[in-house]
């Protein structure tokens, strides 16, 4: 599968123990959606096309404004004003052009969210809504598919692992730590609260190199657990975190069974607050 000079530029990824020849072709098979081509979806896009994911679906629906240079890391000065989906779709073509890459330019929502997992191994959410973060979760879940769903904010970055990638069967998700979404005033943007740019980097690589490690059956997956960083003391931590036998998703007695827009339920506090704290 792999041509002569596909081996040259992917080299450093076959000496690798456990990646290989073959597990370069896993790669070069594997289909990924990502949601989002912002602050984290910058390096999650630049990681993957570089390591030689054959294709990538990009949902994009944004013009790049002038506060987004200071972390979205696939676009220049010149592209202000300009779609990010197109700009995010030249450079990476320029990066690696043996891959396929997909871009839709639209928002993520219940009419397309079935359709954008159809066909996918994977799916990284990377945008700063949480209505989002809920319907990748639930589509995910729904179709079979694992997600990783990643946020950053201020001088933190948080990665869920949703689901197995083994058996498809959804659980643990992100309902299992929080059942409903926020009043959308309770939890802060970045818009509103500030992020600094590097955390963006830091996240969005970590969430590639866990997209990495699933396709190739590597390692401890995240799935079913937290990877949380916080900045201003330069800590790492990793939790798991159980399937909950009363989340409305994937519990024992579920009350959600198809796709629907996320009504907030829980205040910001209790939304918050659900992380869990103890390794």
């Amino acid at each position: 599968m792999l041509e002569s000079q596909e081996l040259s530029r992917y080299s450093r990824n076959i000496l690798l123990s456990g990646v290989g020849r073959a597990g370069q072709e896993k790669l070069k098979s594997a289909r990924i959606l990502v949601i989002g081509a912002g602050g984290l979806g910058s390096p999650v896009l630049a990681y993957l096309a570089a390591a030689g994911v054959g294709h990538l679906r990009i949902l994009e629906h944004d013009t790049l404004e002038l506060t987004n240079l200071q972390r979205q890391i696939l676009y220049d000065t010149a592209d202000i004003g300009h779609s990010k989906l197109d700009a995010a779709v030249d450079r990476l073509r320029k990066l690696n052009p043996n891959i396929e890459i997909e871009p839709w330019n639209c928002r993520f929502e219940v009419g397309n969210a079935r359709e954008a997992l159809q066909g996918m191994d994977l799916v990284l959410e990377t945008t700063d809504s949480i209505p989002a973060k809920f319907l990748c979760n639930d589509a995910s879940v729904l179709s079979g598919i694992p997600a990783l769903i990643g946020g950053i904010l201020r001088f933190h970055g948080t990665i869920i692992g949703t689901g197995t990638h083994k058996n498809g069967a959804g659980r643990p998700c992100y309902r299992c730590l929080f059942p409903a979404a926020p009043v959308a005033e309770a939890v802060p943007t970045c818009a509103d609260a500030g992020v600094l740019g590097a955390m963006a980097g830091m996240v969005g690589s970590a969430m590639a190199a866990e997209a990495l490690k699933i396709i190739l059956g590597l390692g401890k997956a995240l799935q079913g657990r937290v990877l949380q960083f916080e900045m201003m003391d330069s800590s790492f931590r990793c939790i798991d975190f159980a399937a909950d036998p009363a989340c409305p998703l994937c519990g024992e007695n579920p009350t959600i069974h198809d796709l629907h827009a996320e009504e907030p339920l829980s205040e910001g506090a209790d939304f918050l607050n659900r992380l869990p704290t103890n390794l």
